[in-house]
């Protein structure tokens, strides 16, 4: 789809969309359809259905009325007594005999016919019988076949269906009507029979009067096809499954055909209603089904027509949606493609404009004048290329401007990188001063540290000093005291040993020992206390040395603590020098880094600037793609400009070169 015109597209997407249309409406009217008229169907087969058991039971009733009315005439009760007297005559001692050869009988026989014709005929019975109740001979056809005469209770027809009306009559005392049979004496042709007592005033059963209904009368009823098409039929079926009526499709079909549908056992058990079966012959029918409501009989009525008829309808419907379909298809295909060039026309024109803008040529226009959407369109690309020379206009200016500051943005790029490296050098040299003398903070620090610990080691050893003078004092003063004690005991001792001098004296002989020892002890008490006094003398000489030792280290502590109060000070402050001058290390560190940075970036931003010059150019070029009206600016010239300004930038970063000397090779350039 992509290679095709959009008048094809239309025409493919419009056809596309119409047949969908088209298919999914003629889709929905054929389901529908077909729905509708199969229940159109249903419901006409379900009436037709009605009105033939109707007729069948309005036909039965009919007869039973007609019999009703025919035994109680005039005619009937003089037919029976002459028949009666006929009988009695005849009928003596054990003779069961009924002859019908005299010439008596065949009198009655006539004058009674005479009589019955009419009735006959008008009712159109095959065959009227009076039957005497009590012996049960024939005592009366009107057809006078071989069953008159014959006695149903003895005879050869003791066990046909005429006996069986005779004794329905008899035991019910009511109207009776058999099953459809053959019957041998009319040749085995299918009868049925309807009887009915004839009593006299009393109620008592003097005969039976019979009629013989003929097969085409049922059939006459049941063969009427009005409504029911091709293969519609109505047919009558009995318990036994074999059909009661003729069928359109079978000859002799009336207890020959056998019937096993669906609908057939559903309506013998009583049920009605309608549905899509096979019939006797196989075929798909829609069957409605029912029961005959008629006493004695136990018969069901099927009216069936074949499903392909009904959806014959259906199929010619279809066939007349279908060719609709085509033909709209058709005429709306037409128009599509006539509304689809009127479309595809504008929209090709405004094509070839967007191409001419698209090849640059904004000089382009279109005469358009439509109010739709595509005028809009146009409109909208007119207003587009109105502004793209504007744009264009602009952006030629631009990127004059663009060039002319590039130029400037990377000779001052340049000198910033310059001066950043300049700076960058200057941060290293002061970079590395600050980290010697951070390193000589650090020494200083650690010395002062160590000085500190010293101070504090020395004061403890003071302070140790000072407890032993303090503790030497002590001892010195106990030992005086002790010393005192002890020249105490020597100058007592030295009385003692007086007195025991004294003592041994007086004692003449005896006593010289004594006064020797006395006198012993007397030379150590005046040792010991001469001891003790130089003891004494030592030790207050001690004591003025401790006390003189004590007031010096009185004097030195406050000195010593002094001295470590101002190490820790001078720590301290070494230690918060140190904290200072490693964060100006740091904080040049970051600034040589960032003077680094710079100086990359400064030289970035002169390659940028060079970059943009060239994008300019580039862009200048690229513009000129585009035709604009009343365009003046030449590349050439931007380029000459540009040109002199990288001559001029480059010689003002080479100091040897002049001024002259540049003037003259810009003049040089602009000769060339």
């Amino acid at each position: 789809m992509k290679k095709f015109s959009v008048a094809t597209k239309l025409i493919v997407v419009g056809s596309l969309i119409v047949l969908m249309s088209t298919g999914i409406v003629g889709i929905l009217s054929i389901l529908q359809s077909s729905k509708a008229l199969r229940q159109e169907n249903y419901e006409k087969v379900e009436a037709l259905s009605g009105l033939k058991k109707h007729e069948i039971e309005e036909f039965y009733l009919s007869l039973l009325n007609s019999v009703k009315s025919l035994t109680n005439t005039m005619d009937i009760g003089l037919l029976y007594n002459d028949l009666k007297q006929y009988h009695d005559d005849m009928h003596t001692g054990e003779q069961d005999n009924f002859d019908i050869s005299t010439s008596e009988y065949n009198q009655i026989h006539e004058r009674f016919t005479r009589h019955m014709s009419n009735i006959v005929k008008s009712n159109q019975y095959y065959d009227l019988f009076v039957i005497c109740a009590a012996h049960g001979h024939v005592m009366y056809t009107y057809a006078k076949e071989s069953d008159l005469g014959e006695n149903l209770a003895y005879g050869q027809l003791k066990n046909s269906h005429l006996a069986e009306a005779w004794k329905g009559a008899i035991d019910n005392n009511d109207a009776y009507i058999t099953d459809l049979k053959p019957y041998a004496p009319s040749n085995g042709a299918p009868a049925q029979f309807l009887s009915y007592p004839i009593n006299d005033e009393k109620g008592t059963t003097l005969a039976v009067l019979v009629i013989q209904i003929p097969d085409p009368l049922i059939n006459n009823i049941m063969t009427n096809r009005l409504g029911l098409g091709e293969t519609g039929e109505s047919y009558l079926v009995g318990k036994d499954h074999l059909m009661r009526s003729d069928s359109r499709f079978h000859e002799k079909a009336v207890l020959n055909t056998e019937v096993h549908s669906q609908t057939m056992q559903k309506a013998l058990l009583g049920e009605k209603g309608i549905e899509t079966v096979k019939d006797y012959r196989g075929e798909k029918v829609i069957s409605a089904y029912d029961k005959i409501d008629v006493n004695g009989l136990d018969w069901v009525i099927l009216t069936e027509i074949d499903q392909a008829e009904v959806l014959a309808a259906t199929v010619v419907l279809r066939r007349y949606i279908i060719v609709t379909s085509v033909v709209i298809l058709i005429l709306s295909i037409l128009f599509i493609g006539f509304g689809s060039r009127m479309i595809s026309k504008p929209v090709k024109d405004a094509a070839r404009f967007a191409e001419a803008i698209a090849s640059g040529d904004l000089t382009a226009s279109i005469d358009f004048d439509q109010d739709d959407e595509i005028g809009q369109m146009v409109k909208a690309l007119t207003a587009m290329s109105v502004k793209l020379k504007e744009i264009i206009s602009s952006v030629i200016t631009g990127s004059d401007n663009i060039a002319s500051a590039s130029h400037q943005l990377s000779g001052a790029s340049l000198q910033m990188s310059q001066g950043a490296s300049e700076q960058a050098s200057s941060v290293e040299e002061v970079s590395s001063t600050m980290e010697e003398m951070v390193s000589n903070i650090q020494q200083n620090t650690d010395n002062a540290t160590q000085t500190e610990k010293t101070a504090v080691v020395a004061k403890s050893g003071i302070d140790e000093v000072e407890q032993i003078y303090k503790e030497a004092i002590e001892a010195n003063m106990a030992i005086s005291e002790k010393i005192n004690i002890i020249n105490d005991i020597a100058s007592r001792t030295n009385i003692l040993a007086l007195n025991a001098a004294v003592e041994a004296a007086s004692s003449g002989h005896q006593g010289k020992g004594f006064a020797v020892v006395a006198a012993e002890v007397k030379k150590l008490a005046e040792s010991s206390k001469k001891a003790a006094e130089e003891i004494v003398s030592l030790a207050q000489q001690s004591l003025l040395q401790a006390e003189r030792t004590g007031q010096k280290l009185q004097e030195i502590i406050p000195e010593v603590d002094r001295t470590s109060q101002l190490v820790k000070e001078i720590t301290v402050a070494s230690t918060e020098q140190n904290h200072g001058a490693n964060q100006v290390n740091s904080a040049l560190q970051q600034l040589n880094t960032v003077t680094q940075q710079n100086a990359s970036v400064s030289e970035e931003l002169a390659t940028s600037a060079e970059e943009m010059s060239s994008q300019a150019e580039q862009l200048k070029d690229i513009i000129s793609f585009f035709k604009v009206d009343g365009e003046g600016n030449s590349i050439s010239l931007i380029s000459e400009k540009k040109s002199k300004k990288k001559i001029r930038s480059k010689s003002a970063k080479d100091k040897d070169i002049s001024e002259q000397e540049l003037e003259r090779l810009i003049d040089d350039f602009e000769s060339n």
